[in-house]
């Protein structure tokens, strides 16, 4: 029986070389494929969704402004001191103001020409509280367009105007001039465009509203979501962006949510580690009581005296002890109210 059980493992084994045999004797080579190459995309989160720099140093930021104006003076402050951008001004004077919107257009185009010089990251410029026409505005932006500005293609490009009513006086009576023109988009990428009007009415400016967001959100939000989100203003700005990024004011490694689980990672570490100092850390021995003298006076308290039994205690009055009362005191009208 063990025999045959040999025999038959045997001649298995015999069916499987044959096999092996007789496929390496194939007649023919297989035919070889090529398959087409397989392209594995990036993932969209790692595509950059901002527009990135190293610092602040190398933005060029433009403000021009009247003489007299805090707010524009505090957002000057946020963006070159706090911020660290690289900040410079133009004052419009008295002199100036006849010929505000070619001053304007002149700063402009100086403006461009120090950019041309320049490797920057891009542009911000702020015109605060000017009475310019749309159409003058559209020509201060097309200055640096790609065509005309090829220094910053693909780079942000961001304007903000704040515009004041402009009024004329003629024979007494107070007249406002009218433009008809809308306001001009640009066909190009990397520009934001940003139209405000300024009412002197008690309404909250723009440019404060815009300063405060700066101070609280500007590690977290895009500019975009700091222009727009205000308190306390019934007049919304006007938006015109063609921009492929978003833009933030602040450089950070975290944004949005991701800002607020980082800080609040940060909170809860610092008070685990003031737990575990508070655990590991040996305490001080404490130190023995000191017994004081019971006679001795503190904080100005009385001395306390021992007092005799029975001083104290209170005899309730019985009816002998009434009589014996009025007796010695021989009237009637003396007589205590309690005996009735």
């Amino acid at each position: 029986m063990d025999a045959d059980r040999c025999r038959i493992r045997t001649n298995s084994t015999a069916e499987i070389d044959s096999r092996k045999s007789s496929i390496g004797q194939y007649p023919y080579e297989p035919k070889v494929v090529q398959l087409e190459p397989i392209v594995f995309k990036p993932s969209a989160e790692l595509v950059p969704d901002e527009y990135e720099r190293e610092n602040n140093k190398n933005f060029a930021v433009k403000i021009v402004q009247l003489k007299i104006d805090r707010d524009a003076e505090n957002l000057y402050k946020s963006l070159k001191e706090e911020l660290g951008y690289n900040v410079d001004r133009k004052i419009i004077d008295e002199a100036e103001y006849g010929n505000i919107e070619l001053a304007c257009l002149d700063y402009a185009k100086t403006t461009k020409q120090e950019v041309e010089a320049t490797n920057i990251d891009g542009l911000i410029m702020i015109f605060a509280k000017l009475a310019l026409q749309p159409k003058r505005m559209s020509e201060i932006w097309g200055e640096f367009t790609s065509d005309n500005c090829p220094s910053l293609a693909d780079k942000p490009k961001i304007f903000l105007f704040q515009t004041m009513d402009k009024k004329i006086g003629t024979d007494g009576t107070l007249k406002r001039a009218s433009y008809q023109q809308l306001y001009n988009s640009p066909v190009e990428a990397d520009l934001l465009i940003v139209y405000d009007n300024y009412h002197d009415q008690g309404s909250m400016d723009f440019l404060f509203s815009f300063n405060e967001n700066i101070a609280n959100f500007a590690a977290q939000e895009d500019l975009l979501s700091l222009i727009t989100v205000s308190k306390g203003s019934s007049n919304r700005p006007v938006v015109i962006s063609t921009m492929t990024k978003k833009f933030y004011l602040l450089n950070h490694e975290h944004r949005g949510h991701h800002l607020d689980i980082v800080e609040n990672h940060n909170e809860i570490k610092k008070h685990l580690e003031d737990i575990k100092r508070y655990v590991t850390e040996p305490k001080p021995k404490a130190q023995p009581k000191v017994k004081r003298n019971p006679s001795r006076r503190t904080n100005n308290r009385p001395i306390e005296q021992a007092v005799p039994d029975g001083v104290g205690s209170i005899r309730t009055p019985t009816a002998e002890r009434v009589n014996k009362t009025i007796k010695s005191n021989k009237s009637v009208e003396d007589k205590p109210p309690w005996r009735y």
